[in-house]
Formats: C-alpha cells, structure tokens, sequence
C-alpha cells in the first residue's frame, strides 16, 4: 500500500500540491503589498507634519517598464541631510526634481515618509522678508518705472530670423532669443526625430503649426495634430518625432533658453 511507489502516482500528488501552493503564495505576496502601503499611508496621514532646514544631497531616477511594446515610465528620488545630520530619501515629481539642485539647501517639509515640499533658501529668504515687510508697514501703491529706452517692435518671420539645421535635415529658425525666453520655428522632415533629451531648468511648450508629430513625454506618447500642443515640464525626459511621411512644423516655446541645459539619454 505504498502511494507514491510508482512514478505516475508520485508526479500526480507532486503537480497537484504545488497547484495548491502557488496560488497562495502569490495570493498572500499581493496582500502583503496591499496591508503594507495602508500601514504606511495610515501612518504617514497619523504622522506630524515637520519642517526642517535641509541640504541636497543627492539625486537619481529609475526607469521601469518600456518592454514588451509598454510604455516606460521614470521615477525621481532627491536625499536630503535634516539638521540632526540624518539622511531621509524622498519620491518626488519630475518638476521638483529638476529644480533641485545638489548642495543647495532650503527648508522641507514632509510628513512621515511623505514629501511635502521644499523651498530653496533663497526663495524661502524671500517670502519671509515679503511677509515681514507687509507687517511692518502698509502697502504702497506700485508704480512703473519709466523706460529709459523706448521699446521698438520689429516683425520676424523665417526670411529675416536666424536660421541653423539640426539631426538629419531638420531646420529651425530664431524668433525669440533672450536671456530669459526662448520661441523657434522648427521643421522635420518624414521618418525623423531628435535625441530622447531632458532639461534640468528649462520648462517648454511644443505646440504645432502644421502636420502632425508624436511626442514622447517620460514614457507617454502624445499624438499633436494642426493647432495642438503640450508643456514638458523641467527633470522630464521627452522626445519628438515625425512619424509621418510629410514635413511637421511647430513652435518651441522655453523659458529660460535651454542653451547648456540639455540631458541627453545615453
């Protein structure tokens, strides 16, 4: 009377504990996850909500997904040494992120695990001196400096701007080139597209003047037809493309120019 005396017997009861087995592994590693993030939420929500002077320690992203034809996406992450000289690390946004920069301090915010906010001390330094000065005295009524130069507006148009080529007989022309705004008229051909890229400072608006182009925003893909167009914030990788057989046209809007500010993927 010996069960598992014979090879079919022994596969049988092997196949069916393991069938047994598996599910609830799998079934008890989901709600491991699940109890875990609602102890953390809970406590984070239970938590005080803290401030502290701060220094940037140091940064980096991950990259998941982008196999199998999904998308891919990027998380951000900055380090910060609290005054007590202990380092927390924080999940941040990708415009908080390109914000940032290391060795710079300014004061968090966060609540248990959970970031809050942070505000360089410059900025910090100032929305305290504003505050101060409006407690001191009464507002005073703002009046414009006069010009010492009167401002003389000129037209631009793609005969009269600065032009330059760009990737594979890509053209772009500048309308606006200032210390603080950057607007080009860029041109790609079919079955073109630039350099998957990010900026750490620059925020920028792609907005299409004529055809179609897809641009590629931290792994989402966006379809920018005649009229239609879409910001990319700072710290946000992106990429555009012309996947079409015909030209597209757009606008580059940035602010400030992206000139030395420019990431590319490797």
């Amino acid at each position: 009377m010996y069960e598992f005396g014979y090879p079919g017997g022994f596969g049988f009861s092997l196949f069916g504990l393991m069938s047994t087995v598996i599910p609830l592994v799998v079934i008890g590693g989901i709600l491991f996850i699940v109890i875990r993030g609602l102890s953390t939420w809970m406590s984070n929500n239970a938590a005080e909500l803290r401030q502290d002077e701060v220094t940037v320690i140091s940064k980096r992203m991950e990259v998941w997904g982008g196999s199998n034809n999904s998308s891919a996406h990027t998380s951000y992450y900055i380090t910060f040494e609290l005054s007590s000289g202990e380092r927390v690390e924080f999940g941040v946004s990708g415009t908080q992120y390109g914000s940032c920069r290391e060795g710079e301090t300014g004061l968090l915010a966060y609540q248990g695990s959970r970031f809050k906010g942070f505000q360089p001390r410059a900025t910090a330094a100032a929305t305290a001196s504003v505050a101060e000065r409006s407690q001191e005295q009464p507002a005073q009524p703002v009046q414009s400096k006069p010009r010492q130069e009167p401002f003389r507006p000129q037209k631009i148009s793609n005969r009269s701007a600065e032009h330059y080529n760009w990737g594979a007989s890509c053209d772009g022309w500048h309308l606006v080139k200032g210390d603080d705004l950057s607007v080009i008229h860029e041109r790609m051909p079919g079955k073109t597209e630039e350099v998957r890229h990010y900026h750490t400072r620059a925020r920028q608006f792609f907005f299409v003047l004529s055809g179609e182009a897809s641009l590629e925003v931290d792994g989402t893909r966006l379809v920018l037809r005649e009229q239609e167009g879409a910001e990319v914030p700072p710290g946000v990788w992106h990429q555009m493309k012309n996947e079409r057989f015909d030209d597209v046209e757009f606008l580059v809007i940035s602010t400030p120019p992206t000139r030395g500010d420019r990431i590319e993927t490797e």
